[in-house]
């Protein structure tokens, strides 16, 4: 899951809706943020809904290095650690998650780019899905209250 939050409001609803969404599975969290962002106060409360934290570092001058905040979330009481790069994040992320597990990318808008090539590049395809008043049902774009961009590995059902 795809998920553009990057401030403080954006992470407290991501983590209201884990419980409804993903409940159940092994959640790991696909993540880097920007240092000058209230990093520490945007991901207190999904801490909690989080099986592990993968930790990747935004390519942006304003980056937070994935080690320093897996090093903050370690010290937070969960379980992380960081990747050098993108793909090797988004590669152990998948890893992790396993079959029936998820992998949760979220943080900076800033590695979202880099995110969808790796799993385009590991044989993934995007579908969007307009809800139109959330309850999960197809709608016309105009009509749409939620988008959703699910990823899947090409060729299976969602």
């Amino acid at each position: 899951i795809l998920d553009g939050g990057h401030n403080p409001q954006c992470i407290d609803a991501l983590a209201k809706n884990i419980p409804e969404y993903l409940a159940g599975k092994r959640v790991i969290a696909l993540t880097g943020v920007l240092a000058d962002k209230d990093y520490v106060r945007m991901l207190t409360p999904i801490v909690p809904y989080i099986s592990e934290f993968v930790c990747i570092t935004p390519p942006s001058p304003r980056k937070l290095e994935g080690a320093e905040l897996a090093r903050m979330l370690t010290q937070a009481g969960a379980k992380a650690r960081s990747c050098g790069t993108i793909p090797q994040g988004v590669a152990l992320a998948r890893e992790l998650a396993g079959p029936e597990g998820a992998v949760l990318a979220f943080g900076s808008l800033y590695s979202i780019g880099a995110i969808r090539e790796a799993l385009e590049r590991a044989g993934m395809e995007f579908l969007t899905w307009y809800d139109g008043d959330g309850d999960g049902r197809q709608a016309p774009r105009e009509d749409s209250e939620r988008i959703y961009v699910i990823a899947r590995e090409k060729g299976k059902e969602v």
